[in-house]
C-alpha cells in the first residue's frame, strides 16, 4: 500500500488563521486569498511577522524565550542554605535503614546521587533527566523529606492534572497543575522560600515556562525540572526543558536517572532501552517476534478497532493517536462491555455531558452511562470533588443525575453532573494523555494516515506504558516502521536568536575592525606628515 504524506506549510496554516479572523470580523464581505496573503505578506515586510527560512514567529515568543533562558543561565537570587556532604551522606543513610525497615523500596545508587544532585544544587533552575521508568519522582520523596525537615516548604506542579496527582503520590509533595498554581492570588505570607518540583517538564511550553520562572524568582524559589526530553513535548511553542537541559549537559550540572523499573519482561526490557538510543527498527523487531508482544498488520479501520476493542480489560490500556479514534474505540469497547454482560442496557441513563468544540468553546454532549462504566475526568475540580483532568474512576451507582463513582485511589465520591458535566468514557486514550501511567498491557491504535503522529517520540511513549505485554495495530506494518525511526523536533525561536546574536556580534567586530583600520590609517597619515614636515625643515635649514 503506497502512503502519501500530505505537507501544509506554516505560511497556509497562518493565512488561513488570519482568513478564519477577518470572517469573524468586519471585514468578512470582502476577504479572498490573495487579499489574506497580501496582509500576511505586509506583516512581514514590516516585521511584524518573523521569517526564518520557512518558518514564522512573533516578537513577542522571541522576547518570551530570551526571557526564560535567561532566568535558566542565573543563579538563585538569594543565597540557599547548601548542605554539607557528610550531612547528606548521613541523611541518605538514616532514609536507606528506614526504608529497609518498614519493609520499602531502598534506592539504587543512581537515585541517590540524583537525590544528592538536588539537595545541593545552588541552581536557580535545576534539572533533571529521567528515562521513562527509571523512578524519578519515587527518589524525589527522599529529597521531599529533607526540604521539610529543614521548614523548607516544597510543592509540586505539573501541566496535566493526572499528572500533578501522581508527582503528589509518589513523591508526598502537595501538588497542583501549573494553571492553577499561577491562577492563586499572590499573598503577603512570610516570605519564605520554595521548592518547587515539576514533573514531566517536557510538557512546559516557554510562556508557561517564563510565568513560572518569573514567580519563582520573585519568592527566591528554588525550581526542580523533572522529564524525560524522549517523550512528547509542549502543544504550545517552544521547548524550554530541552533547551535548559542541553544547557545543563554544557555545564555539567545535569542529573540523570538512566535506570528502567518499569518492564517486567526481559525482551520488552531490551526493546525500550533500543528506542531510549534512537534504534526504533531494532526495537520494534523485537517487539514483533516477542512472545509478549507483535505487530499485527489490519488495513481495514474497523476491523482493526473491533479486534483493539476486543483486546480490553482492566488492565490494558488501549492508546491510539487522534481523538476521532478515542471515541470510536470508546464506543466499540462499550458494545463489547454490554456482549459480556459486564455492563446492562438496563442500567444505562441519559446525561447531558460538555466537550469543546474546534474553537474551545463549550458545548452540550449526549452521554449515557451506566453502572460499572469506566469513566475519565476532563476538567480540574478541587473544591467540591479534588479530582483531576485524566484522572480515571469507576461508576457505582446512578441515580437521577448523581454519580456515585470510586476513583483510582479508592476515594468514593457523589458528583452533580448538572455543576460537573465534564465526563467522558475512559477505556482509550490518545498517546498525549498516559504519560505518567503505567498497565500490565497495553495496546495501540497505531493507524498510519498522519503521519506525524506516529513517530518516534510518539512510539517511545506508547511502548514505555507497558510492564508486561504489547500489541501494536496498524495500517500499515512497513510504514509504520519508516515512520517510527523519524525523531519529530519541536521548534523554538533560539536558533533565531542565537542566529541574530551571532549576526549582532559580527557587526560588531567588523564595526570595531573598521574604526581600528580607519585610525591605523590617521596614524600612518600622522606619521608621514610629521615625517614630510621635519624633511622640509631640514632642507630649508
Amino acid at each position: 500500500m503506497e502512503n502519501i504524506t500530505a505537507r501544509i506549510s506554516i505560511k497556509t496554516i497562518i493565512l488561513t488563521l488570519i482568513i478564519i479572523c477577518l470572517l469573524r470580523s468586519e471585514e468578512f464581505r470582502d476577504i479572498t486569498y490573495f487579499k489574506a496573503l497580501n496582509k500576511f505578506n505586509n506583516q512581514v515586510a514590516a516585521k511584524n511577522i518573523i521569517q526564518n527560512g520557512h518558518l514564522y514567529t512573533s516578537h513577542e515568543i522571541i522576547d518570551v524565550e530570551k526571557q526564560y533562558m535567561q532566568h535558566g543561565l542565573s543563579f538563585l537570587s538569594t543565597k540557599w542554605q547548601i548542605p554539607t556532604d557528610e550531612t547528606v551522606d548521613k541523611y541518605i543513610d538514616d532514609y536507606q535503614e528506614t526504608a529497609k525497615a518498614n519493609n520499602g523500596r531502598a534506592l539504587s545508587d543512581v537515585q541517590l546521587a540524583g537525590v544528592k544532585g538536588v539537595l545541593q544544587s545552588d541552581k536557580f533552575i535545576t534539572c533533571l533527566q529521567g528515562d521513562a521508568g527509571a523512578g524519578k519522582t519515587t527518589a524525589l520523596k527522599a529529597a521531599n523529606q529533607w526540604f521539610k525537615s529543614q521548614g523548607i516548604e516544597v510543592i509540586g506542579l505539573a501541566m496535566q492534572g493526572v499528572a500533578a496527582k501522581t508527582l503528589a503520590d509518589d513523591s508526598g509533595a502537595k501538588s497542583f497543575t501549573l494553571a492553577s498554581y499561577l491562577g492563586q492570588k499572590e499573598t503577603k505570607g512570610d516570605g519564605k522560600q520554595k521548592v518547587i518540583l515539576f514533573d514531566e517538564a517536557g510538557m512546559l511550553d516557554s510562556r508557561n515556562a517564563l510565568a513560572l520562572f518569573e514567580k519563582a524568582a520573585k519568592n527566591g524559589d528554588k525550581v526542580v525540572l523533572i522529564g524525560d526530553i524522549n517523550q512528547l513535548g509542549a502543544i504550545s511553542a517552544g521547548k524550554p526543558f530541552e533547551r535548559l537541559v542541553e544547557h545543563a549537559e554544557k555545564q555539567g550540572t545535569l542529573i540523570r536517572f538512566n535506570e528502567n523499573y518499569r518492564q517486567k519482561d526481559p525482551e520488552l526490557r531490551q526493546a525500550v532501552d533500543l528506542i531510549k538510543q534512537g534504534k526504533a527498527d531494532e526495537c520494534l523487531e523485537i517487539i514483533d517476534k516477542a512472545k509478549n508482544g507483535g505487530i499485527i498488520e489490519l488495513e481495514d479501520k474497523n476491523l482493526r478497532r473491533a479486534v483493539i476493542a476486543d483486546k480490553y480489560d482492566n488492565n490494558t490500556l488501549v492508546l491510539c493517536n487522534t481523538k476521532a479514534a478515542r471515541i470510536d474505540l470508546n464506543e466499540q469497547i462499550r458494545e463489547k462491555l454490554f456482549r459480556n454482560g459486564t455492563l446492562k442496557e438496563s442500567e444505562q441513563a441519559d446525561f447531558v455531558m460538555a466537550d469543546k468544540d474546534e474553537d474551545g468553546l463549550q458545548v452540550e454532549r449526549p452521554t449515557k452511562l451506566c453502572i460499572g462504566e469506566k469513566i475519565i475526568f476532563t476538567q480540574n475540580e478541587y473544591k467540591t470533588y479534588d479530582i483531576m483532568n485524566d484522572e480515571r474512576a469507576e461508576i457505582m451507582a446512578i441515580e437521577s443525575k448523581m454519580l456515585t463513582v470510586k476513583t483510582g485511589d479508592n476515594r468514593e465520591l457523589k458528583i452533580d453532573t448538572e455543576t460537573y458535566p465534564y465526563i467522558d468514557y475512559g477505556y482509550a486514550m490518545t498517546t498525549f494523555k498516559p504519560q505518567r501511567q503505567t498497565y500490565n498491557k497495553v495496546v495501540i491504535d497505531a493507524d498510519t494516515s498522519i503521519s506525524s503522529l506516529n513517530d518516534m517520540r510518539n512510539a517511545y511513549v506508547q511502548i514505555t506504558r507497558c510492564r508486561e505485554n504489547i500489541k501494536i495495530y496498524t495500517d500499515d506494518k512497513d510504514y509504520f516502521k519508516e515512520l517510527a525511526k523519524e525523531r519529530r523536533i519541536e521548534k523554538d525561536t533560539m536558533d533565531i536568536i542565537t542566529a541574530t546574536s551571532k549576526q549582532a556580534a559580527k557587526e560588531i567586530y567588523q564595526a570595531k575592525e573598521e574604526k581600528l583600520q580607519e585610525q591605523a590609517k590617521q596614524t600612518e597619515s600622522d606619521t608621514k606628515t610629521i615625517v614630510e614636515k621635519d624633511f622640509d625643515n631640514t632642507i630649508r635649514n
